[in-house]
């Protein structure tokens, strides 16, 4: 049986830190439109696992933030640096919980 695993036989495009930034949180919400975070992290579990743009540690943290701001309530915002600075926060607010 093969486990299939993020970022998996992916090249890799980006190998400096293990955080997102905001040229990743763009590019994904420019994948959209997103109606809500559903949406958003449908994507970041289905084909964001196999997209190229997005290495494993980036995506896993992206997603990380994304369910912690959808668990706290948060609009998701469609300006990719306010969007950035909404998941900065809920990952504040779940580091601190």
């Amino acid at each position: 049986m093969v486990f299939r695993q993020p970022g998996m036989n992916r090249p890799t495009v980006r190998t400096a830190g293990l955080d997102y930034d905001r040229a990743d949180v763009a590019y994904v919400l420019g994948l959209g439109p997103w109606t809500g975070w559903g949406e958003l992290l449908g994507w970041l579990r289905g084909d964001g696992v196999s997209d190229p743009r997005l290495t494993p540690d980036r995506l896993r943290r992206l997603w990380q933030d994304a369910e912690a701001a959808c668990g706290q309530g948060m609009a998701l915002p469609d300006d990719p640096d306010r969007l950035w600075s909404e998941l900065r926060q809920a990952r504040t607010r779940r580091e601190r919980s």
